[in-house]
Formats: C-alpha cells, sequence, structure tokens
C-alpha cells in the first residue's frame, strides 16, 4: 500500500544549524514562554514536532510495565515532554489499558496498583483520548477504515487519519499489516530510537540555553547593583570594557590560544556530532511517515490537525490560522459543537479529545481476555518473559 508524506507544517533541522542559532532560539522562545505562560510552553513545544501518533493499549502497557520493571525513564514520555512527538489514543485504546493493567501486572509479577498509578500519573496526563467508536455515521462524519480486518482496531486507524497522524504504535499484527504500524518489532524499537536521540538532543539543547539565561540573568543582576552607584550607563561600560580585556587576556599570546583551542575543538566537534546524529535521526522519521493523508479537503480534518499540534484554541483561532470563509466558520461551529472527537477547552476553547484523570475501566480478574470478551484478545497486552537487560514486549495476536 502506497503512503504519501503528511505535511504537519513540521519545521526542519538543518544538519547546518549553528549552536549560536539555537540558544538564540531558545532563549528566544523562552521568553515567550514567560510571557505567554504554560500554553506558550507547548506551542513552543509542538513547532518541532517529529511524529504525530495515535498510540495503541499494548504500547502503553509495555512501556509502563518496563519502567515499573527496569526504574528507567520512558523514552516515549521523553519524546512528549521534549516536544518531539505528540501522542492521543482512541477511546478503545484507554478501555482496553484499563481492563488490561490487572493481567498485565502478573504476567510481568509487578504490582498492580504501581501499574495503574503511573499509567495514569504519567501516561494518561500526556495523551488525550478521542472518542471515536460508536459514532453516528449520520451526524458525525469518520473516516472510512476498509483494509483494517479486527473491528477493534478500526477506531485507533480513525483517529489517526481525523489527525492526520504519522504513524499508529501498535505490537498488534491488524495494524502491522496494512502498514499503519511498524512492521516489526525492529522496526518500532528503531522509531522510538530515533525520537530518542532527537529528545535527548532537544533536552541538551535545552539545558545549554537555560545555563546562558541563568549566565545572562546574573549579569544583569551585578549590573543592577552596579547602576544603583555609577548609573546604568557606566555599569554596562564597565561590565563590556571588563568582558573584552578578559578576551584579549585570554588570546594575547600564541600559548593561551592553543590552549583555548584544544580545549574548546573536541567540544564544538561532540556538539557537531551530536547535531548530526539528530538531524539523520529526525529524518529516518520524518521522512517515513506510516500514514497517508486523509481527506485533505474535510473541514473535520483540518480542525483536528491543527488542533493535535497546536492544543487547545478558540473558534476565532482557527477561523483566523485556517483561513476559514463565513460558510466554512458555521460548518466549524457545528462540527466542534457536535462532533463527539472535538472536546471543550476552558470557556471558549476546543480541543482533539482531553486528558483523562483516571482509568474508568474496572481490571480484568482473568490471566486474559477470552474472545467473547469486549477488549484486546488473549495475548495482546502480556508481556514476553521479563529480563534485566531487555523491555518487556508483546505477543502477537493471534
Amino acid at each position: 500500500m502506497e503512503r504519501s508524506h503528511v505535511d504537519h507544517g513540521v519545521l526542519r533541522l538543518s544538519p547546518r544549524r549553528s549552536v549560536g542559532g539555537s540558544i538564540y532560539a531558545f532563549v528566544m522562545s523562552s521568553r515567550s514562554d514567560r510571557e505567554a505562560g504554560i500554553g506558550g510552553r507547548r506551542r513552543r513545544l509542538l513547532a518541532d514536532v517529529v511524529d504525530v501518533v495515535v498510540i495503541d493499549a499494548d504500547v502503553v502497557l509495555v512501556d509502563a510495565c518496563a519502567v515499573v520493571l527496569t526504574q528507567t525513564p520512558s523514552r516515549l514520555l521523553q519524546a512528549i515532554d521534549a516536544g518531539c512527538a505528540v501522542m492521543v489514543m482512541s477511546d478503545q485504546a484507554f478501555h482496553e489499558i484499563g481492563r488490561m493493567t490487572a493481567p498485565a501486572a502478573r504476567w510481568n509479577r509487578i504490582e498492580h496498583d504501581a501499574l495503574r498509578a503511573l499509567i495514569t500519573d504519567r501516561y494518561l496526563s500526556r495523551i488525550p483520548v478521542v472518542v471515536i467508536s460508536d459514532i453516528d455515521p449520520g451526524r458525525s462524519w469518520t473516516p472510512d477504515v476498509p483494509d483494517v480486518a479486527d473491528p477493534k482496531d478500526v477506531a485507533h486507524v480513525q483517529v489517526a487519519r481525523l489527525a492526520s497522524a504519522t504513524a499508529v504504535y501498535s505490537h498488534d499484527k491488524h495494524l502491522r499489516r496494512p502498514g499503519y504500524s511498524p512492521a516489526t518489532a525492529a522496526a518500532f524499537a528503531e522509531r522510538v530510537g530515533h525520537l530518542a536521540t532527537v529528545s535527548r538532543h532537544r533536552e541538551a539543547e535545552h539545558a545549554v540555553g537555560a545555563s546562558l539565561i541563568a549566565v545572562l540573568g546574573g549579569t544583569r543582576h551585578i549590573v543592577g547593583l552596579m547602576s544603583q552607584r555609577v548609573g546604568r550607563p557606566v555599569a554596562w561600560t564597565a561590565t563590556l570594557i571588563a568582558s573584552m580585556l578578559a578576551l584579549r587576556w585570554a588570546l594575547a599570546t600564541h600559548e593561551r590560544r592553543g590552549r583555548l583551542e584544544t580545549t574548546l575543538d573536541p567540544i564544538l566537534t561532540q556538539i557537531g556530532e551530536a547535531y548530526a546524529r539528530a538531524a539523520s535521526a529526525r529524518r529516518s522519521v520524518v521522512d517515513a511517515p506510516l500514514m497517508s493523508a486523509t481527506g485533505p479537503g474535510r473541514l473535520e480534518v483540518r480542525l483536528a490537525s491543527y488542533l493535535v499540534l497546536h492544543g487547545p484554541a478558540s473558534l476565532r483561532t482557527l477561523v483566523d490560522h485556517l483561513a476559514l470563509d463565513a460558510v466554512e466558520r458555521g460548518e466549524a461551529d457545528v462540527i466542534l459543537r457536535t462532533h463527539p472527537a472535538f472536546e471543550r477547552a476552558g470557556r471558549w476553547g476546543w480541543s482533539l479529545g482531553r486528558i483523562r484523570t483516571a482509568l474508568e475501566t474496572e481490571p480484568s480478574m482473568k490471566w486474559a481476555q477470552s474472545d467473547s470478551t469486549a477488549g484486546p484478545s488473549d495475548t495482546r497486552a502480556e508481556a514476553a518473559a521479563k529480563t534485566e537487560t531487555e523491555l518487556v514486549r508483546p505477543r502477537e495476536r493471534r
């Protein structure tokens, strides 16, 4: 099946992007964050999104079990926090997670309460749930999904197509075969590994920017204290002269310049290599979307694609950014109010799905779900035997 690239307005990471430019961008964006608050931070981070993902229940359960077992951070959550990935889940996956926490905990021999608390605190707080199941087709439009054999998996692809996602993260063979999910466990691990590489690079970049901000803040504080005695112009002039004299002293002799070059050369080399690795990892994901563009003319898709990237927005904001005319504005108002996938965010805002504060499905007391029970099949959320050096991986659905 042919997969075409979906353009999400992603900013490309150039391998030639300079360190100074990155720091400047961070400083300016941090200033915008302080002025705009939390919402501004979310919008800034989403500007560099690498992967827009619909995540299945089995991936959440396997990842959470691995966190409990190994006590290591989740690479999926790190990608979300670093702004490399945006993840949502269908209401079908949300209910499956609630049902399968107990079997997953028993299979991996971990505390069920600890697993459920981890999912509630860390995963649900970052991954909105989009209601897409059991929608009346005569009332609200949903994407057609003719190539998924298991009806319980259709909802994941519907959300992905509605939001113009780049992939569905799942270990389910019914989603692998049509190409919506990475074809093998190795391919899945490789894609998540690429996200982890970009996430680590971005976190390091933010740390450098934060350090620079701290230095600049300290300098400004010192100048402020000096200004009380000699005035602001004199204080800044003295600071500038002192900085120039220090630089001149460091570069005054050939020996000092050599020592400085010896110190900085490996650091700059490492920075350049880190940028090259991050750019390569980013291209590996951005240039290989698993989902094709669906209904680009559909207003529902345009609304959902904007909201999943930029977060909650008012109708006026959506009209302005999507350049909607008067007729489309009226249609958008109706869609936002009637389509279950769109939910209120505050008094005036709208979002694609919403954050849930708790799992709403009681855990199954069985080791596995039977075929007659609603939810995942008998081995979908179970993990293979755990080891200290290998993350748990789910078995293929039979």
